[in-house]
């Protein structure tokens, strides 16, 4: 059944939306439309749905929601259709009656439509199945279990990627060549460093003269004869050796690289939509392997503790003249160390992003390597109480408290253990033992039913240092400097939480930062990479900004921990507490980072039993009280990119 034929589907607005020709106005950062009618999706196993929107309109995951006649809604994160076009697979509550889609979340206009709906083939489940066999397996037999959300959460991990991990193939099936319907009256200019033959000046200006966006001229740099002798014969007067005659934007090329044809309008939409930025850029495309198959990178929101430590967004950028003037200072000057220059000079407040692959890059050679810190820190003049709540466990709390007192150099630190009823021999006697040896271990009982947001922020209450580190029991210290490069960014004004990479006994990478949305709520990106694995963008071995990190190791100062009001121990006990602490210290500015080059070994969960089968129902009040308060942050992490997969540990296409 196709949504092609506006007889069988329309779209309507709903709430916070207003028609507007072909397309639509968002009155407020949530704006609703219904899918009619919804009676003809009942009875459906699993449905693709392919829908587009506009080329130079805000890149963001759709929110689609079903609908049932008592209330119960189920969300689901959309692919973003930055190429025009996005696909998303999934089953349909057999309870539905009313379906919602919320295209974009911001207010303002934008273009969205259906282009089609159909029902998956018997045959197309069981092929899709067999790209994750034990999630099919898994699905199949709580289904037959009649545990519906286990069965539905395991089936959303197999349908929620890609059908294809080529990114040619994926472009093609997305790509739209729809026009962009609002033009901004700007002009750019567009420096090409011409340095590298005729042909790949050509090619460059073949891109630019079939942009939409007409206003624009080419300025070549550093250039052969026979490139200025070709731009002063050109039939286009765009194109030329000569200096800019006209102030607006500037974007840094070398010869070779491509503009895709609304690369410049989508630049310029971003700058009218955020008159604040000074650089906007863009996810990018290298031809990288010898074979010339496209290596797309995707992009996070402006990141500036990964850009400095391990560079990542290339030349792939717009400026603002007033700014673009200070660094194109002499010819010669590589055009990524133009953007990189201008970017290290920039507020954080001024550096936008643009979720599309707007430019193909000439070169294949990787971005900067990372920036590796030979001298050891220096750890700020603070004092740290390393809290840790446990119970029983002796083997693992021994092995805890011994790294930590053998391993720590350069720092002031105390550790207080929150023991929650330990009535286990030998644990009991590791605590008499150790409390005895350690003038700086303190034992803090709390009997209480088990609730770790209660035991930490009991821990907290009762802590003399100015910072806190929260620990679990089940950790152990690898590196002797951890306090101090820990500390080296909690104390900076805009840091609030700082965790670290943990890694499983057999080395393995557990935890490397949290993204917002995966798995449906939140969860660990990177999971299964080896020890020194680079991991998405580098930021396997590197610090870099995170939406969120797991209070398995969690560092946050005293001050900006009580301004927030420390662990919800009331709405969540036991899941979610460390994201949702996180968040809440970005809502005030402070951000979140993961330094990657501090290491813990990790036993996850072995203090309280593995969480690998835990029933969904189990913290299912958490979760709805979670994605309720932070619905538009788990939507779109800033940290990730709308393109990749949440359904995935590694970056896969969506």
């Amino acid at each position: 059944m196709s949504a092609r034929d506006p007889q069988i589907f329309e779209l309507l607005p709903l709430h916070g939306v207003v028609a507007d020709g072909a397309g639509f106005v968002a009155l407020d950062p949530e704006p609703w439309l219904e899918l009619r009618p919804a009676t003809a999706l009942r009875g459906r196993a699993a449905i693709e749905i392919c829908y587009s929107a506009g080329l130079a309109d805000r890149v963001c995951r759709p929110l689609l929601q079903f609908r049932a006649r008592d209330g119960r809604t189920w969300s689901r994160f959309l692919p973003a259709p930055s190429e025009g076009a996005g696909f998303w697979r999934g089953r349909v509550p057999p309870e539905t009656h009313e379906i919602r889609i919320c295209p974009t979340d911001r207010p303002g206009a934008f273009h969205f439509r259906i282009e089609s709906l159909r029902t998956l083939t018997t045959r197309e489940l069981m092929r899709l199945r067999m790209t994750l066999p034990r999630r099919g397996l898994i699905e199949t037999g709580a289904r037959l279990a009649q545990l519906r959300e286990e069965a539905d959460l395991n089936l959303r991990w197999v349908l929620e990627r890609a059908e294809t991990q080529n990114f040619e193939t994926w472009r093609a099936r997305r790509r739209r060549g729809q026009p962009v319907t609002r033009q901004i009256s700007a002009h750019v200019t567009v420096v090409v460093a011409s340095a590298f033959g005729l042909e790949d000046v050509e090619r460059t200006c073949a891109s630019l003269i079939a942009q939409s966006h007409a206003d624009w001229r080419v300025v070549l740099i550093d250039g052969s004869r026979e490139a200025a002798a070709w731009a002063d014969a050109h039939p286009d007067p765009r194109i030329s050796r000569r200096e800019r005659n006209r102030e607006g934007y500037s974007v840094f090329l070398r010869a070779g690289d491509r503009l895709e044809p609304n690369a410049l309008s989508a630049f310029l939409a971003k700058f009218d939509r955020s008159p604040e930025c000074d650089i906007v850029y863009s996810d990018d495309v290298r031809r990288a392997h010898a074979d010339g198959k496209p290596e797309v990178s995707f992009k996070p929101d402006w990141s500036p503790i990964r850009q400095a430590f391990s560079p990542y967004v290339g030349r792939a950028a717009m400026l603002r003249d007033r700014i673009a003037q200070r660094f194109l200072v002499a010819d010669g000057a590589a055009p990524q160390a133009l953007v990189d220059a201008a970017l290290a000079e920039t507020p954080p407040g001024a550096v936008g992003h643009v979720a599309r692959a707007l430019v193909e890059l000439a070169d294949s050679a990787p971005m900067p390597p990372r920036q590796n810190r030979k001298t050891p820190p220096r750890a700020p003049k603070r004092s740290v109480t390393i809290i840790i709540p446990t119970r029983d466990k002796g083997k693992l709390l021994e092995r805890c408290l011994a790294s930590i007192f053998a391993r720590t150099r350069d720092a002031d630190y105390d550790v207080l253990v929150v023991d929650n009823g330990t009535t286990e021999p030998e644990a009991l006697a590791v605590l008499e033992r150790m409390q005895r040896e350690e003038p700086r271990l303190t034992i803090a009982p709390n009997p209480m039913p088990f609730n770790f947001s209660a035991l930490c922020n009991f821990g907290a209450a009762r802590a003399r240092g100015d910072t806190y580190v929260f620990l679990n029991n089940d950790t152990v210290v690898l590196q002797p400097q951890w306090l101090a490069r820990m500390l080296e960014f909690a104390v900076r004004p805009d840091v609030g939480a700082v965790g670290c990479k943990l890694l499983f006994p057999d080395g393995r990478v557990q935890h490397s930062g949290i993204v917002l949305g995966m798995g449906g709520v939140a969860g660990h990106f990177g999971v299964g990479l080896g020890r020194r694995a680079h991991g998405w963008l580098g930021g396997s071995l590197a610090p870099h900004e995170v939406s969120a990190v797991t209070a398995a190791c969690l560092m946050v100062e005293r001050a900006k921990f009580e301004a927030v009001g420390r662990f919800d121990a009331e709405n969540l006990p036991v899941d979610l507490n460390d994201v949702d602490l996180c968040l809440r210290l970005n809502a005030r500015g402070w951000r979140t980072i993961c330094d990657c080059r501090t290491m813990f070994a990790h036993h996850q969960s072995a203090s309280r039993g593995g969480a690998t089968l835990r029933l969904q129902r189990v913290y299912r009040k958490e979760r709805e009280y979670f994605l309720s308060r932070w619905a538009a942050a788990v939507r779109n992490d800033p940290y990730f990119n709308p393109n990749l997969s949440l359904y995935d540990n590694e970056p896969k296409l969506a």
